[in-house]
C-alpha cells in the first residue's frame, strides 16, 4: 500500500512541519517536496504552507524552503 498516494495536502505538511519543529529537517524537506509536488494545484496552501515553515526555518539559522 502506497500511504502517501492515500495522504492530503495538510497530512503531509502537517508531519512536515512537526518534523522540522523536531529538527528532522531532512525528513521535512523531503515531506514539504513531496506535497509541494504531488499537489501543485494547491498555490495558495503551497505559499502558506512555504511562508510558515520558512519562519520556522530562519529562527533556526537553517536555510530556507
Amino acid at each position: 500500500i502506497d500511504v502517501d498516494a492515500m495522504r492530503d495536502y495538510y497530512d503531509m505538511v502537517t508531519e512536515a512541519e512537526a518534523r522540522l519543529l523536531a529538527r528532522d529537517t531532512d525528513a521535512a524537506r523531503t515531506l514539504y517536496t513531496k506535497a509541494f509536488t504531488h499537489f501543485a494545484a494547491r498555490k495558495g496552501d503551497i505559499d502558506g504552507s512555504r511562508t510558515q515553515a520558512n519562519r520556522s526555518l530562519k529562527q533556526m539559522g537553517l536555510v530556507p524552503l
